[in-house]
């Protein structure tokens, strides 16, 4: 069963507000002089699942995106 488009656009915009979370700590860890490369490694993976997932619900829409990595 579909989600209402109501949730669908909630949840699209929890899954952005967790891109930008993790995008903030990928800036954060990067910052420091010797970054940690596994926290690195780890909140890339966890950018893209993020990104896998909000390409799936904007493909609820009808919207095809293209995601810079």
């Amino acid at each position: 069963m579909k989600a209402s488009r109501d949730d669908l656009i909630l949840e699209i915009t929890s899954t952005l507000e967790q891109i930008q979370k993790v995008n903030s700590m990928i800036l954060f860890h990067q910052s420091f002089e010797e970054p940690d490369e596994n926290a690195l490694d780890n909140f890339n993976r966890l950018r893209d699942d993020f990104l896998q997932q909000l390409n799936a619900l904007m493909g609820d829409l009808n919207i095809e995106a293209k995601w810079r990595m």
